[in-house]
């Protein structure tokens, strides 16, 4: 927990309503992929998956650019720099 902040990790299924979510004590890289690998698997094989991310050091880890790279149905999607309250 950083300034009584928690890292929340969360995916939408827009149709349906429903949320998987995870809260973690500190965002780190193997949460970040532990938590796509379980959303990937939990959404229908023919869907293509929409990530919004922050800017946080986790997500440009050579890691997690890798295992996008081999998940071609994720579609990533960026929050601007300037729009922190967005985080």
């Amino acid at each position: 927990m950083r300034h009584g902040t928690t890292p929340l990790f969360a995916a939408l299924n827009v149709a349906t309503g429903e949320v998987i979510g995870q809260l973690h004590r500190l965002h780190r890289v193997l949460k970040c992929l532990a938590f796509l690998r379980d959303v990937n698997h939990e959404t229908p094989a023919g869907l293509d998956l929409h990530v919004v991310m922050d800017h946080s050091a986790t997500q440009k880890t050579p890691q997690v650019r890798a295992s996008f790279a081999g998940h071609p149905r994720f579609q990533l999607h960026f929050i601007p720099t300037p729009a922190s309250w967005l985080n």
